[in-house]
């Protein structure tokens, strides 16, 4: 008799260990550890166009993956919830030989994957070369980006005349076979590429076309 009932005391302890061990294991867990946290915490980094974490959920004891997959969510809702012109990129993975990737502006070529780390950088690609950054432009096959977001120029406002007496005014006027185009404001750019002439925000060729961004 005694032996049973050092058997069912003992089993009561046991029972009664597990659970104060799983008490302070959920005590334990810090308040951002949890998924409603962490949807919030993705939303307010998104809305305010900061960098996005790799791994939200690191120094969480349990359901990490689960935890980052929430702070992506709430990360792409507050991208696109955001005020202002800041522009509504969508973040996006991709496999690549069994890594993901994430980012902005993705390409591919042969299934590697290379992103944006920022939604206001952006992608060239020229077969297999791809890059991101600032400023990319491709110059004799070579593409090239700036790693720091340079500062937009602001040219002088000016005015030129066609032969026909057409009257073009501006900034940073380009001119192409007597035709003259202009920009409408003073931090946009316009770039010339044989006879087509665009004007913009970062203007730059891609696969022999002059590309520029309205913002």
């Amino acid at each position: 008799m005694r032996l049973v009932m050092r058997g069912f005391v003992g089993l009561v302890l046991l029972l009664l260990a597990s659970l104060w061990g799983s008490g302070m294991a959920s005590a334990a867990q810090p308040q951002y550890c949890h998924l409603d946290a962490a949807y919030a915490a993705g939303m307010n980094d998104g809305r305010h166009n900061r960098d996005m974490l790799e791994d939200y959920a690191k120094g969480c004891v349990k359901h990490q993956h689960k935890l980052n997959k929430r702070y992506r969510q709430g990360y792409q809702f507050g991208l696109r919830h955001q005020g202002g012109d800041t522009p509504k990129v969508p973040y996006s993975c991709h496999d690549s030989f069994g890594k993901q990737v994430c980012g902005y502006h993705c390409k591919s070529f042969a299934g590697n994957w290379t992103c944006a780390d920022k939604p206001n950088m952006q992608c060239l690609q020229n077969m297999n070369d791809i890059k991101c950054g600032y400023s990319c432009k491709e110059e004799f096959g070579q593409i090239q980006c700036q790693s720091e977001k340079p500062r937009r120029p602001h040219h002088k406002y000016e005015c030129h005349s066609d032969p026909f007496g057409h009257k073009s005014c501006g900034y940073d006027c380009k001119e192409f076979t007597n035709r003259w185009v202009c920009a409408p404001k003073p931090d946009m750019s316009c770039m010339q590429f044989l006879d087509d002439i665009q004007c913009g925000y970062n203007c730059r060729k891609e696969y022999g076309q002059i590309k520029c961004d309205p913002s």
